[in-house]
């Protein structure tokens, strides 16, 4: 319903990012959604999540990842049709299961391009796709150590609410992330403490300092176990 919403993440290196999109991953699953994973990054930090994910790929080249986008788009045309006949039959729209798409490392695909005509390509694809899917309840969340304007788009930035700053390098990084004046505001994720996980959590124009979260590895596997145990393999919504 209305709280699902696309999630944006962005710092400096070190600060924290992958334990937060692990939490994001392991939240979802104790949920019971869906998961789609892709590691731009390839440093193996979600490997463990990869046989409880219906999609998860390490540094996939931009064909792959332009088809693992259209994969997801599929899913996307599916709970949109079943919605669409539920709703003809006057029974409503259907409870479909949340789906979380991450993108860790967006920038492999953006300013790290091999052709300016494939960042364009996956800009353009990742727009459509994060502004259409929150309707099936598929949600995006992208991140990155590089928060600069090639990497995150204006157009993209705006189709995702919910963002979160960890440490950047300066106050410029800072508003890439929560848009242009936000530092000047008061909210400058350059000036967070130096505490693990200190952030700021901008939700659509609403800023606040914020402490991420943390997930032991243990629990991620606990909770990949159990959901290997409950639901069934396949890409179906039940």
């Amino acid at each position: 319903g209305q709280g699902h919403k696309n999630v944006l993440m962005v710092l400096s290196t070190g600060g924290g990012k992958t334990e937060e999109m692990k939490w994001l991953a392991f939240f979802a699953l104790v949920n019971g959604w869906n998961l789609v994973i892709v590691d731009g990054k390839g440093d193996g930090d979600f490997a463990y999540l990869a046989k409880a994910c219906l999609i998860y790929a390490e540094v996939p080249d931009h064909e792959e990842m332009m088809d693992i986008i259209s994969r997801v788009e599929g899913e996307h045309m599916k709970r949109a049709s079943a919605n669409s006949a539920s709703v003809a039959e006057g029974k409503g729209k259907l409870a479909h299961k949340p789906l979380l798409f991450i993108i860790d490392e967006v920038s492999t695909y953006t300013d790290e391009a091999d052709t300016t005509k494939q960042k364009n390509e996956f800009e353009a694809k990742l727009k459509l796709a994060s502004r259409k899917f929150r309707s099936s309840k598929i949600l995006m969340s992208l991140s990155t150590q590089n928060p600069k304007a090639e990497v995150i788009n204006t157009s993209n930035r705006g189709n995702h609410p919910v963002r979160i700053a960890l440490g950047c390098a300066d106050r410029d990084q800072s508003d890439v992330i929560l848009s242009k004046g936000t530092a000047k505001s008061g909210f400058d994720a350059s000036k967070l403490p130096e505490v693990a996980g200190a952030a700021i959590l901008q939700v659509k124009d609403s800023n606040r300092e914020m402490r991420g979260f943390m997930v032991a590895d243990h629990l991620i596997n606990e909770a990949v176990d159990r959901r290997l145990s409950v639901v069934p393999d396949d890409e179906t919504d039940a």
